[in-house]
């Protein structure tokens, strides 16, 4: 997931500055979604660890346990 951010303070054209506040709203909501996927990897890793089965995984994350496992291993 290496990508660079666009920075808050990149200046927009003239032409797309109408656009500059969705766009950095755009750019806030894929970091939380990026930050939200870290923390939902370490969660999945720590109930791995405590014995947790891909089937209890997959059945409270709302899919099969095939897929958990495939998602997050």
């Amino acid at each position: 997931m290496a990508r660079t951010p666009v920075l808050k303070t990149q200046t927009f054209d003239v032409e797309h500055q109408e656009y500059a506040l969705e766009l950095e709203r755009l750019h806030d909501a894929q970091l939380a979604l990026e930050s939200a996927e870290f923390a939902l990897r370490g969660r999945v890793m720590q109930a791995r660890s405590a014995g947790v089965t891909w089937a209890q995984i997959g059945q409270t994350l709302g899919t099969t346990r095939q897929a958990a496992q495939q998602r997050f291993s």
